[in-house]
C-alpha cells in the first residue's frame, strides 16, 4: 500500500511511529481526521475551562506527532506545557493559530484520504 500524495507532513516522523508499517500510519491518520476535537477546544477555550483545554491540546499534540504534523505538534506544546502550571497566556495568545493550523492538517487529510 503506497502513501498517497499530497501529504503536507513528516512522514518519516509518522512512519517511525507506526513501526514503519505504510498501513498502520494510513489508518493513524484516518483516525486523526475522524477524532476533531476543534469544537471542545473552541468550547473550553471560551469558558476558560484551562483543565480541559490542556488534556485536549494534549490529546491532539500526540496525535500530531504521530502522524507527523510537526507545526502542530510545537504549536500545540507550547500551549499544553504551560498550561500545567496555570499559564495561561501561551493559549491565549496562539489558540487561534493553533486551531488553524489544525484545521490545515484536517482539510489536508481530508483532500488526500477521502
Amino acid at each position: 500500500m503506497a502513501l498517497p500524495a499530497g501529504l503536507e507532513l513528516d512522514t518519516a516522523t509518522g512512519l517511525e511511529y507506526c513501526a514503519n508499517s505504510e498501513e498502520v500510519y494510513l489508518d493513524i491518520m484516518d483516525e486523526f481526521r475522524k477524532d476533531d476535537r476543534r469544537g471542545e477546544l473552541k468550547e473550553f477555550f471560551g469558558a476558560k475551562n484551562w483543565e480541559r483545554y490542556r488534556i485536549s491540546a494534549h490529546a491532539v499534540k500526540s496525535s500530531a506527532l504521530t502522524i507527523g504534523a510537526m507545526d502542530l505538534y510545537e504549536i500545540a506544546k507550547a500551549i499544553e506545557e504551560p498550561l500545567k502550571t496555570m499559564d495561561f497566556s501561551p493559549a491565549l495568545d496562539l489558540h487561534d493559530l493553533f486551531i488553524q493550523k489544525y484545521s490545515d492538517v484536517l482539510d489536508m487529510l481530508n483532500r488526500v484520504l477521502v
